[in-house]
């Protein structure tokens, strides 16, 4: 061990074994559903947390009850400039994603306002799957990390 590295304790390192689980769980959807097109992905997983970070962190949200998402309908959603702000990607190429997103049927916008939010009605069921599947992971991993590590996210 080099100087100002430390051993991790049992707990971090099955911490560390949980985490890289769910990292690769979210990887392979990425790479499924958008290849290489890693600013695609930051901008679609940006609509998609605003729109239903709150309903997947409430205490009653089972996706078994729920299983095609179609309570998420009137989840709130976000703007370009919303998008851009967050992610740090320059307007102009979010527009641009936005326009292949929702041509590809993934976003949709609203006729309101203009806030885009994932359209869980896209031409790729089994992308819902993936969404169900990862929510479920990451309950898992707060579970598993709260048991085994002492820690609580």
């Amino acid at each position: 061990m080099s100087v100002g590295e430390q051993a991790l304790e049992p707990n971090e390192k099955i911490a560390a074994i949980i985490t890289a689980e769910l990292l690769l769980r979210i990887a392979c959807s990425m790479n499924k559903e958008f290849g290489a097109d890693y600013n695609g992905f930051v901008v679609y997983l940006t609509i998609l947390a605003t729109s239903v970070g709150r309903v997947f962190r409430a205490d009653n949200f089972d996706p078994t009850v729920d299983p095609d998402l179609m309570g998420l309908v009137n989840a709130q959603g976000i703007s370009r400039a919303g998008v851009s702000r967050t992610t740090g990607i320059p307007k102009e190429t979010v527009r641009r994603k936005v326009e292949d997103l929702i041509a590809r049927g993934l976003v949709r916008e609203s006729s309101r306002d203009g806030s885009l939010k994932p359209n869980f009605e896209a031409p790729a069921p089994d992308f819902t799957d993936h969404i169900i599947r990862n929510s479920i992971s990451i309950r898992r991993f707060g579970r598993e990390l709260r048991r085994h590590a002492g820690m609580d996210i």
